[in-house]
């Protein structure tokens, strides 16, 4: 496959995220999403997404070329700051494949990071704005041999939090481990510490991530109109 590199094992291909979008036959939407978080000190929480908040971009046997994911926006005031950020786990390279007929298999998602950016307002009115491509960010890791590379692996037909189980066309499940949540600049130790102030732990390093993620049935797209979608929400090239 065009851009393909061999990764951590010698039978999973991955490819940089949105490099194919243009070549995406099938598109998979999510259902809803659940995120859950565990940190080391306090209590657990969650993130709900609803549909299409995820999509997964194939070709016609499956082949996964593509991973949107998902972006929540968040807006708080700390130690006399206001935020107003987008938060959005970013996919670096992507495989995997899935049966188009029964919904089985593994997606592969390598180079995982928690990615915040957006506005801050100082208490004395001054602005600072930070693109995605300066983002504060947290990488996350596997939980069981400690590489970048995580596998959402298909489980039991199900729906979590607000998903209609008839809408439902295949389940995955994947965990994972942040790492450092150090930052080059007080400003974006500042945006992790309004998230955490939203979500207490969710920005911290050593939390522990779980994923629901129920997909819809496999829709024919162009592969335009898919980059259209990626382009929309600043993925891809």
């Amino acid at each position: 496959m065009e851009n393909a590199v061999v990764s951590y094992e010698e039978d999973i291909r991955l490819h940089e995220n949105h490099s194919l979008d243009s070549e995406v036959k099938l598109i998979l939407e999510a259902e809803d999403v659940v995120f859950q978080y565990d940190p080391i000190d306090g209590n657990s929480g969650q993130l709900l997404f609803g549909q299409s908040i995820v999509s997964v971009g194939a070709d016609k046997q499956g082949n996964i070329l593509s991973f949107i994911c998902p972006q929540r926006s968040f807006e708080t005031e700390f130690a006399g700051y206001k935020l107003t950020l987008k938060g959005e786990v970013e996919v670096g390279q992507v495989g995997g494949a899935i049966d188009t007929v029964t919904g089985e298999g593994n997606i592969y998602g390598d180079e995982l990071k928690w990615l915040f950016w957006g506005n801050i307002t100082t208490p004395n009115g001054g602005s600072y704005g930070f693109t995605k491509d300066e983002a504060a960010f947290i990488p996350i890791r596997d939980t069981d041999n400690n590489s970048g590379l995580l596998t959402l692996s298909s489980i039991e037909r199900s729906a979590h939090g607000s998903g209609n189980i008839e809408n439902v066309f295949s389940s995955y499940f994947v965990s994972g481990l942040q790492g450092s949540a150090t930052q080059d600049s007080f400003l974006k130790d500042l945006m992790l510490q309004g998230i955490n102030l939203l979500h207490p732990g969710l920005a911290t390093e050593g939390t522990a991530l779980q994923w629901n993620i129920d997909l819809q049935h496999p829709t024919p797209i162009s592969g335009s109109d898919y980059e259209d979608i990626g382009h929309s929400l600043h993925m891809g090239h």
